[in-house]
């Protein structure tokens, strides 16, 4: 319906795109709806053979991206940032620096000076000084 209904000038690369996955994903599904439907659009149209068609030729564009950024899964990156600071968390509160560095991608602070065990144990004795000071 969005093929007979938004012109092509209007559309994004994108949904161009999903247009065409969707098309062929159809063919899949129920090849003469599809062929029968073009035909109306399309007198001289001629089927696509789908016995030539391999698994990535009816992904979408981008799908193998999609699957490898967690981003694009709200409720699968939020657990996952949960996860990764909590461990953070909980080693750098018992004391174990070392541990806690190996749950970071990246060692060094905004300014580019590298976190290390003693620096974290530093940062969390100014923390737990400061947290005494609050509850008194």
């Amino acid at each position: 319906m969005l093929r007979a209904t938004v012109p092509d000038y209007a559309k994004s690369d994108e949904v161009l795109d999903m247009e065409q996955y969707l098309r062929t994903l159809l063919y899949t599904v129920d090849s003469s709806f599809a062929d029968e439907w073009e035909r109306m659009l399309n007198p001289s149209y001629e089927p696509i053979d789908l016995g030539k068609c391999t698994e990535t030729d009816i992904r979408p564009p981008g799908a193998e991206d999609a699957e490898a950024d967690i981003t694009r899964d709200k409720k699968r990156f939020i657990a996952a940032v949960r996860a990764r600071i909590f461990s953070f968390l909980r080693a750098w509160s018992t004391g174990y620096g070392a541990s806690a560095l190996d749950v970071l991608d990246n060692l060094r602070d905004g300014e580019g000076e590298l976190w290390t065990s003693e620096r974290l144990a530093t940062a969390w004795d100014a923390y737990a000084a400061g947290a005494c000071q609050s509850s008194l």
